[in-house]
């Protein structure tokens, strides 16, 4: 009994609940900056994707000013083949009339963005798709991408900041 007093004895010292006190806060410091962390990659990976939709929405306004209109041949094939160059991605473009009819869509463009309504040029989310609308002259060009790469990613640094924890 004596032995075991003393164990308990040793557990109500202040030296003993400041040193819990400061490794709580080390622990709580050091989550909050890895969550901190995550979240800002997270957040720079979707602004780095929308700048690279927003940009492929200007590049495909401009060949559609080359190739006389959304229904030009060669505008399709062109479109066709940045789609598969871009199949990891699930890159996507849709030319969608003003009564936002679809007008012409690749093949990775999601069925469910097919009904949505034309937006103004704000980055927008639906499900595991990201999307641009950039409206001009009498359609509306809607181009995007899966955001799978990037939840891939943030699995991957959630994965670290676990074992970075556990080793805290």
């Amino acid at each position: 009994m004596p032995f075991e007093q003393s164990k308990l004895r040793h557990l109500r010292t202040l030296r003993f609940r400041l040193a819990v006190w400061n490794a709580a806060v080390v622990l709580i410091t050091t989550l909050v900056t890895l969550l901190g962390i995550r979240e800002g990659v997270r957040y720079t990976l979707v602004q780095e994707s929308d700048q690279l939709l927003s940009e492929d929405g200007r590049e495909i306004e401009l060949a559609l000013k080359n190739f006389k209109g959304a229904e030009s041949k060669l505008l399709h094939d062109q479109l066709d083949r940045k789609d598969e160059g871009h199949a990891q991605h699930k890159w996507f473009v849709q030319l969608i009339d003003r009564s936002d009819g679809v007008l012409f869509q690749t093949q990775h463009a999601p069925p469910e963005l097919t009904d949505v309504r034309s937006q103004r040029e704000t980055p927008r989310t639906l499900g595991e798709w990201r999307y641009v609308d950039r409206p001009i002259d009498s359609i509306n060009i809607r181009v995007g991408s899966s955001l799978q790469l990037i939840q891939a990613d943030i699995r991957r640094i959630d994965r670290l900041v676990a074992l970075a924890a556990g080793l805290v």
